[in-house]
């Protein structure tokens, strides 16, 4: 098994993210390998977000390219 380097970390942009539109979507949570990626209920948003856990994501951008929102991915990998 390789050794797991930290390449970033994954941000979500609800202003794109399927879920903000209120449509239904866990593609970024389903295809993540890690299991660093957690569907919450946000009470200010009021509607249910993707919760990345830093201490689990690698930054490996399976959840990048898992994202079906187009031309901009809801979901990024960004360098900390």
């Amino acid at each position: 098994m390789k050794p797991q380097m930290r390449i970033g970390i994954a941000r979500v942009d609800m202003n794109v993210c399927l879920l903000g539109e209120d449509r239904d979507c866990s593609f970024c949570r389903t295809w993540c390998p890690y299991d660093a990626i957690s569907m919450k209920f946000d009470e200010q948003q009021y509607m249910i977000v993707p919760r990345i856990d830093p201490m689990k994501c690698p930054g490996c951008g399976a959840c990048e390219r898992a994202c079906p929102t187009q031309p901009k991915k809801a979901i990024l990998v960004v360098r900390e």
